[in-house]
């Protein structure tokens, strides 16, 4: 009866010790899943930019034109232009933002994964020290007053 609790110890350790692996891997693919998430907002906000600032830009040349301005030449094409470049400008910003977001997500994925293993190697660590006392219980005779020697290749030959 006395080696069951170290056995039950190492059987929790183990499973803690994959279950925190296994929650890290998850974390980590979520992680991925919301960069990309991230990556493809900031296209269509860039996207959307872009729209929005084509639509502006045609608007003010159809004012020009409607009041005697000849669009395409001098200030006019100035000001169209300075209006194109702010808006490639906003967009890429919109893109950018997203890359950041992104980049960001894929960090605290990874931490999150490191993290798992660290713990789960924290826990495989903890098995060990209970299956280490279960096999020194075994290894005992019922009343635990003299150990029964093993040979084992690590440390030589059993000593009685």
């Amino acid at each position: 009866m006395a080696p069951l609790i170290p056995i039950i110890g190492l059987i929790g350790a183990v499973a803690g010790g994959v279950v925190a692996v296994g929650g890290g891997i998850a974390a980590k693919k979520q992680g991925k899943a919301q960069a990309q998430l991230a990556e493809q907002s900031g296209e269509i906000g860039a996207d959307r930019a872009r729209r929005e600032g084509r639509r502006s830009i045609a608007d003010r040349a159809a004012r020009f034109g409607a009041s005697g301005v000849v669009v395409g030449t001098g200030s006019t094409l100035d000001v169209l232009a300075d209006e194109a470049a702010e808006v490639e400008e906003q967009a890429l910003v919109r893109a950018f933002s997203g890359d950041i977001g992104a980049s960001g997500l894929r960090g605290q994925a990874g931490l999150a994964l490191a993290t798992g293993i660290v713990t789960g190697i924290g826990s495989f660590g903890t098995a060990a020290g209970f299956g280490l006392k279960a096999a020194d219980i075994i290894g005992r005779d019922p009343l635990g007053t003299s150990p029964i020697t093993v040979p084992s290749p690590l440390i030589g030959p059993p000593t009685p």
